[in-house]
């Protein structure tokens, strides 16, 4: 099979390196039997490849020079992780992460989570005998990993409060087993926090399907009647009641929820509902993109914010929920926020992403609380001339309408 002749060539390979067919090591021709092995499937022969490519020490080819090559040594790794192997998968989701790197191979957190979910699948999937002869994997911190891209969102990864926190869960049982005590408790207080968060994420979608949620106010944007979106309009206020900035927004939280779950089995909408709900979404996305060109026409830019606390300040836990439903209030405008954190992972700062004028952005932060309380001793707000955007909802939208 060609299984077993990828493994005689990976033999062969060795005993060219060891000098078995001749007085000296043929170096060259144990390269030329790992390269064979491997185009035949060799597991051991991509590993191997990939670490060749990579510059790091091997058992094979130990001696062996080329020089590095990211894409190569990424496209091994790969064949290796689908072959089942362990530390192969750790690698390719490290790819796709973006802690390592490759010219050609983009970073995707969706993908990331892929590779990291096989290896836990896996893992846990073995008997202690195999777990005992694989490489030592520490399960909790590939689950929190995970937790953590997906409380954030990006990279083609949906934002899933619900998700994180099951994950942070997971994590802080994995940490346990390991004695973990301080880093489990960790975890569960983070699952704890999103639990909240994952609640408000579901009452959304409740909330978009009934009463004036969604099948209600879609008329207000003109779009889902027909094939051209409607014209929009950031301050005008839509029949519902909403903002249509703060109407995108929800929708954008909608349609991120609805790509994890069937229109009919999420929603259980009857067939007319559905059957506007599938038109909304197939011409939602056009929608957005007139909406986003709509902002840069009315002077609206984008803007990075960036708030240091002073140090030693105290306010930060004693303001975080005021801070909150005020970043909250100007949904339609924050289209991203989050603590900055030091290595030991203590808040040192906030971040914020704002489509504002100028103006209205430097108000922003003057009203935040945190920063009427003096918290904040270096501010810093920067335009920000957005050239590629990963984390938007327009290929949510269209996969969330071919479901």
């Amino acid at each position: 099979s060609k299984k077993l002749g990828g493994d005689v060539h990976f033999q062969l390979a060795k005993m060219y390196e060891n000098g078995q067919f001749g007085d000296e090591p043929d170096l060259d021709s144990a390269f030329f039997h790992v390269q064979t092995a491997a185009d035949a499937g060799s597991r051991q022969a991509h590993i191997v490849m990939a670490k060749l490519y990579s510059g790091v020490a091997r058992d094979v080819l130990r001696d062996f020079k080329v020089d590095e090559d990211p894409d190569m040594a990424f496209n091994h790794w790969l064949e290796a992780a689908k072959a089942g192997d362990h530390p192969a998968m750790n690698m390719v989701a490290q790819y796709y992460e973006g802690l390592l790197s490759a010219p050609g191979v983009e970073v995707s957190w969706k993908s990331a989570v892929k590779w990291y979910q096989q290896l836990v699948d896996d893992h846990y999937n073995m008997d202690e005998t195999e777990i005992d002869e694989e490489e030592e994997f520490e399960m909790h911190k590939i689950l929190a990993k995970m937790a953590a891209m997906y409380e954030t969102g990006g990279t083609g990864l949906s934002k899933s409060a619900r998700k994180a926190c099951e994950l942070y869960n997971d994590a802080a049982a994995a940490a346990e087993e390991h004695m973990k005590a301080k880093l489990a408790s960790k975890y569960y207080e983070k699952a704890a926090e999103l639990d909240g968060e994952a609640e408000e994420e579901e009452s959304t979608v409740s909330e978009m399907t009934s009463g004036s949620g969604l099948l209600d106010v879609m008329d207000d944007l003109s779009i889902g009647n027909s094939s051209a979106p409607g014209t929009p309009k950031a301050s005008q206020q839509t029949s519902s009641g909403w903002s249509e900035a703060a109407l995108i927004n929800m929708i954008d939280k909608f349609v991120v929820v609805l790509k994890e779950t069937s229109l009919a089995a999420g929603l259980g909408a009857s067939g007319e509902e559905q059957e506007k709900l599938e038109t909304f979404l197939h011409s939602y996305h056009d929608y957005k993109h007139a909406f986003d060109d709509m902002l840069l026409a009315e002077g609206l830019q984008t803007w990075a914010l960036t708030c240091l606390d002073k140090v030693g300040s105290a306010v930060r836990d004693d303001l975080r929920q005021g801070h909150i439903r005020y970043v909250k209030a100007k949904a339609g405008n924050v289209k991203m926020a989050g603590v900055l954190k030091n290595d030991r992972g203590d808040p040192i700062g906030s971040l914020f992403v704002l489509n504002f004028s100028k103006e209205d952005a430097e108000s922003f932060m003057e009203s935040d609380p945190y920063a009427v309380a003096g918290l904040y001793d270096k501010v810093t707000l920067t335009e920000w001339d957005v050239e590629w955007n990963a984390m938007t909802v327009h290929a949510a939208a269209d996969k969330a309408a071919e479901a």
